[in-house]
């Protein structure tokens, strides 16, 4: 899926992973690849991405925020 993270500020990440791990206010949830549309509040914490192409996942540092995810793009608007 192609992912974006961003701030006020700048674009924190874009490109491409098979798996997003992200901070839910309610706690942790995980997404996948064509997983189904969403939208989510987010809490201040770690988005851990999963691309498959190396073994150490990337890692980003968000605030507060939201996460949607359709048609397989998912967008974080965070602080």
């Amino acid at each position: 899926m192609r992912v974006i993270i961003r701030n006020p500020e700048r674009i924190l990440f874009e490109g491409f992973t098979r798996q997003a791990i992200l901070p839910g206010e309610d706690g942790e949830f995980s997404v996948w690849d064509f997983h189904q549309t969403l939208i989510a509040a987010l809490k201040k914490g770690m988005v851990i991405l999963h691309s498959g192409k190396t073994i150490a996942p990337e890692r980003i540092e968000i605030g507060s925020g939201i996460a949607t995810l359709d048609r397989n793009e998912l967008m974080i608007l965070c602080l």
